[in-house]
């Protein structure tokens, strides 16, 4: 009988062929570079203490996503300000490894350098002029991610939303930064990029109607509304008597009298309500708004105003909780009318029990600090 002899390498290859197909014939995955394998949702709240120790809180884990999408796939960066040396390079080496970059970013001017640095270099930039008002801005702080490499898997439509604006002045103020996963709510995001991008060509940012969007954990709005109710009405519509309450916002102004209505029926109805707010100073909390929380505080018994200077405020966090109806809205939005009716900003709120839990115990630790 003739024997067959067969190459060693041809043995070889093929073995290894076989080794990297599991039983159903789907090939194992094997990362190309940076893997990100931290469990989702991902909350970034940090204390007082940290701030004070550590310069990189927010933009790491911002710069881990960058490094973690392969080539192939899609960052979209739509912030306010950006003046990060660190991050503009990961940002770059993300785009000549393959990856396509696309970047809104407002037209202020401390970011002058960066929009030279990559009107150029990436595969789209737009430099954004919200021109509704003299002092109206792109304020948006978030970054989507079509996939980003685990060790063993790619995890797809990651939305980062944060009040970070990339800048080293933001590194030691109170912040916080919620990492999601969810194909409908990436989609309600990168809807909202398109959509300036639209706006911004065709100077039709007057015509903006806002709208929800909403699935099983998430819902959330782009401003600006230029008419009608105050978001604020929405967002505590269903809140009951017996709800807990935290709101801790950097920029406060008396000039939404259904955002004043609003808190004042949660009072009212018996809500125990605690605001966290900035003292009253130059362009963050007017004198009127200060003295309508001290009248409030003097007034109800389920009233608690807690003043913090430093660390800095800069989050934009409310904080429900109302059993079944518990919730958090985090993103960029700021509780003053121009931010209601011109600003370009996020509104994201979340009931995934891991993150409620989170931000209740963080929001027990600044009001402890």
């Amino acid at each position: 009988m003739k024997t067959i002899k067969i190459p060693f390498l041809f043995l070889l290859f093929s073995l290894l062929v076989y080794s990297c197909e599991t039983s159903n014939d789907e090939i194992v995955y094997l990362p190309e570079g940076p893997v990100f394998d931290e469990e989702f949702p991902i909350t970034v709240l940090p204390s007082a203490a940290d701030l004070r120790t550590s310069n990189t809180v927010f933009i790491e884990p911002i710069q881990k996503i960058i490094d973690a999408t392969p080539s192939g796939e899609d960052l979209y960066i739509n912030i306010f300000k950006f003046s990060q040396g660190t991050l503009r390079e990961n940002i770059l080496n993300a785009q000549r490894r393959g990856v396509n970059v696309h970047m809104i970013l407002d037209s202020d001017e401390v970011n002058n350098y960066t929009a030279k640095v990559f009107q150029d270099s990436i595969t789209t930039f737009v430099r954004y002029n919200n021109y509704l008002d003299s002092k109206a801005i792109n304020h948006n702080k978030y970054v989507l991610s079509s996939a980003i490499s685990t060790s063993d898997s790619l995890r797809r439509n990651v939305v980062l939303s944060t009040s970070y604006n990339f800048t080293a002045g933001d590194n030691s103020k109170y912040q916080d930064m919620v990492i999601l996963s969810n194909e409908a709510l990436y989609q309600s995001f990168l809807y909202n990029f398109n959509q300036m991008i639209e706006v911004e060509e065709e100077q039709t940012l007057q015509n903006w109607k806002f709208t929800w969007s909403e699935t099983a954990d998430y819902k959330v709005g782009f401003l600006p509304k230029q008419s009608g109710d105050d978001i604020l009405m929405d967002v505590f519509d269903e809140t009951s008597s017996s709800a807990k309450v935290v709101i801790m916002n950097s920029k406060w102004e008396d000039d939404r009298p259904q955002l004043v209505t609003t808190l004042k029926r949660l009072l009212d109805q018996g809500t125990t309500l605690t605001i966290i707010a900035p003292p009253s100073r130059t362009d963050n909390l007017d004198i009127a708004w200060e003295n309508r929380l001290i009248e409030w505080r003097e007034t109800y018994v389920n009233f608690t105003l807690q003043w913090i200077s430093s660390p800095s405020l800069h989050n934009k966090t409310i904080y429900i909780e109302d059993g079944a109806k518990s919730a958090v809205w985090t993103g960029a939005h700021n509780l003053r009318a121009r931010s209601l009716r011109f600003n370009n900003e996020v509104m994201l709120k979340v009931t995934d029990v891991k993150v409620l839990e989170a931000y209740k115990e963080w929001l027990d630790g600044v009001m402890s600090e």
